[in-house]
Order: C-alpha cells, then structure tokens, then sequence
C-alpha cells in the first residue's frame, strides 16, 4: 500500500528528526511544488520561514530546477530520490544539502505529495 501522510508518519518515533522533514505540495502536473510544510532546518539556512512559498519563488533557476525534477522523479517514479543540490552565494557555494525525496499519499485524496529530508553538510 501507499505510505500515507497522518496515517503513517509516526509522529512520536521521529520527533528528533522533524527539524529535517520538509513536505512539498506539487502544483498541476509537477511543474513546481509549494512548500506544506517545513522544517527548522530549511528555516534556519534560508534565514526566513518558506512555508506557503513555491520552490521557484525560494531558490534561483539551477537549484530550483534540480529540486523540482528530482521531487517530480519521486512522483512518476513512484520511489525514493536521492539527491544534492548545490547553491551557490556570490562568493562561493554556501550550501550542499543531501536530500531523500519519498513520495506520500494523502489521507482521503488522490494526491500524491513528497516528504523531503534535508540534511547539510559541512562544505
């Protein structure tokens, strides 16, 4: 079966991970994802809460597209992505995240979301 947002998520047993739990709402036919949900993590490197926000509205065109198409692979794929995306500053790359994408279903809904873990490493 489906892995299931609020059905399947054990909430209590990953509490130490929910800071690097990230769930992103795809638009009409994937072509860029809303922010549902967002971990402190994500908060803390952004510097700003993203929530509400789309990944195009987030990162400029290169990343944005890695995430984008990584999280659409997970979708059509119907399994989990892995993926690093690189950021750049204007002096140097200042991030480096490792992400697991999973696709979840949704409780009572057709829709099918991606759970995202992001996890940073030193650069």
């Amino acid at each position: 079966g489906d892995f299931v947002t609020s059905r399947d998520v054990p909430s209590k047993a990953i509490a130490r991970l929910m800071k690097y739990l990230v769930v992103l709402e795809p638009l009409t036919d994937c072509v860029d994802f809303r922010y549902h949900l967002t971990g402190m993590v994500l908060t803390e490197r952004l510097g700003r809460d993203v929530t509400g926000m789309l990944i195009s509205e987030v990162f400029e065109l290169r990343p944005a597209r890695s995430l984008i198409d990584a999280a659409r692979k997970a979708i059509d794929n119907d399994e989990p992505v892995f993926a690093r995306i690189h950021i750049r500053g204007v002096l140097s790359e200042v991030r480096k995240p490792e992400l697991v994408l999973l696709p979840i279903g949704q409780l009572n809904a057709p829709d099918i979301w991606v759970l995202v873990g992001v996890f940073y490493h030193p650069l």
